[in-house]
């Protein structure tokens, strides 16, 4: 079977490397080697690593090595046309920061093979950025592929910054680990659009008027109100109640209402209940 540049491999049961999947990066016949990049190691900087070439050979034959296939991220899948420009940009300057290494076959063969490499320190100092940065950025050339889109930025993947997620029944965000495995965890609240809108009655009732409660009290009337079922529910079966907590009431509030809204809000329902008011004890 042909060993071909950027051909993908899993290895099993090889005493020379770990099990995973590897890269091709390149077959350098003057030294009989194939050089691997190891795409089962998710570190920010890694190292491929030389290996016989007649030793590779025989893992395919003994099927230990057979071909695989490795799948990229979805940013990186997108054509020319589709891309933002800042994004383009980034790509091109991070190129050019690696392309005089990443042609060098000879950098690319000590940088397997020798724990240090002097070559490396010498050209950040030369295109004034740290070592370790450019160490980073071969990886993600080695790892995506060995072209110009292997180090495309992964804004893409980021979250959509002032768009609202959709709820689902999963919690967003990284779970919480807990240090003692001997108590377990209340169930994380989950807010939906009912709940927002609980919120929102909430706060112009109690937050928004002249009498106005704190934050705190507003969310106690809250739950006094929309989830005092839940409550008792819980007191019964001794557990939590399964009730948004007053972090996510906070967080949401500001969502709703921007500090501007919240002032205007209350003036105008200050000025209806003293309207109202004076009404009142003129009629009186």
């Amino acid at each position: 079977m042909e060993i071909s540049k950027n051909s993908i491999w899993e290895f099993k049961d090889f005493d020379v490397l770990d099990d995973g999947l590897y890269r091709v990066l390149d077959i350098i016949h003057g030294v009989e080697s194939v050089i691997l990049f190891p795409l089962h190691n998710p570190a920010r900087t890694v190292r491929p690593v030389a290996v016989s070439l007649t030793l590779f050979i025989e893992q395919i034959e003994n099927k230990s090595a057979i071909k695989a296939s490795f799948e990229m991220p979805n940013y990186l899948l997108l054509v020319e046309e589709d891309i933002p420009e800042q994004y383009i940009k980034r790509r091109d300057k991070n190129y050019n920061l690696v392309k005089d290494l990443v042609v060098d076959r000879s950098f690319l063969f000590d940088f397997a093979t020798k724990k240090r490499v002097l070559q490396l320190s010498e050209y950040a100092r030369k295109v004034g950025v740290d070592r370790k940065s450019l160490a980073r950025l071969l990886t993600l050339y080695w790892r995506y592929g060995q072209d110009e889109m292997a180090l495309m930025p992964a804004f893409l993947q980021s979250g959509a910054i002032g768009k609202e997620r959709t709820p689902t029944n999963k919690p967003l965000g990284a779970p919480k680990k807990i240090r003692t495995l001997a108590i377990k965890r209340a169930t994380k609240f989950i807010v939906s659009d009912i709940d927002k809108n609980i919120f929102k009655t909430a706060i112009k009732k109690y937050y928004l008027r002249e009498s106005v409660l704190s934050l705190a009290n507003t969310y106690k009337k809250m739950l006094a109100d929309s989830y005092s079922e839940e409550i008792r529910f819980a007191g019964a079966c001794n557990r939590p109640p399964l009730v948004p907590t007053m972090k996510q009431f906070r967080y949401w509030s500001k969502k709703i209402f921007t500090q501007e809204e919240v002032i205007k809000r209350r003036t105008t329902e200050n000025y209806h209940l003293r309207n109202q008011r004076a009404l009142l004890g003129s009629v009186r």
